[in-house]
């Protein structure tokens, strides 16, 4: 295997909101999910690839422990600027499964797990799934690890940072290649 080491410093991610701003309107074709909407049924209600656009603020799932988003093939994950997913602490994952080409962009996952029991677990991508997309989002404050990835997955201009454990961890049982990090 080989890597390339960038030649010149990466720009700073976690407080630049020109970076991590999201639209501040749905895109064409876009599922809007509101503050108070349950993003995981509506998941759940609608067909692989569709786009979800998360409203400006605080989103939250069910006070479940297992209350999660489970994504279905080609689902895109677009937050405004404002838009959080809050696990308030009470919810162990944000997203889960094992379905590969999910995007999440624009999106501020925080608050998920419980502090010492998702211990080598992750809040996205939990199953490290192949063919992920985590682009200019920011993954905080979360138990465990905030992403897991798996081959083919692309973390890019994201800010990962005060997770329980680690940022990011990679492993999957059949192994993990094609990584970007940038």
């Amino acid at each position: 295997p080989s890597a390339t080491v960038p030649t010149e410093e990466s720009p700073r991610v976690c407080a630049n909101r020109k970076l991590l701003d999201g639209p501040r309107r749905a895109p064409a074709g876009a599922v809007e999910v509101r503050p108070g909407d349950r993003l995981d049924e509506m998941t759940e209600a609608e067909p692989p690839h569709t786009t979800f656009w998360l409203a400006p603020g605080v989103h939250r799932l069910g006070a479940q422990k297992y209350d999660q988003v489970v994504p279905k093939k080609g689902n895109t994950y677009i937050g405004a600027p404002g838009a959080v997913l809050d696990g308030q602490r009470s919810n162990r994952y944000a997203f889960t499964g094992d379905t590969g080409s999910v995007t999440i962009r624009h999106l501020t996952i925080q608050n998920f797990g419980v502090r010492g029991g998702n211990n080598n677990e992750g809040v996205v991508n939990h199953d490290s799934a192949s063919g992920w997309r985590i682009e200019r989002s920011t993954v905080r404050k979360n138990a465990g690890a905030g992403v897991m990835l798996g081959s083919r997955n692309q973390v890019r201009d994201s800010c990962l940072s005060g997770n329980g454990q680690y940022g990011f961890n990679a492993y999957h049982a059949n192994g993990v290649t094609d990584l970007t990090l940038a």
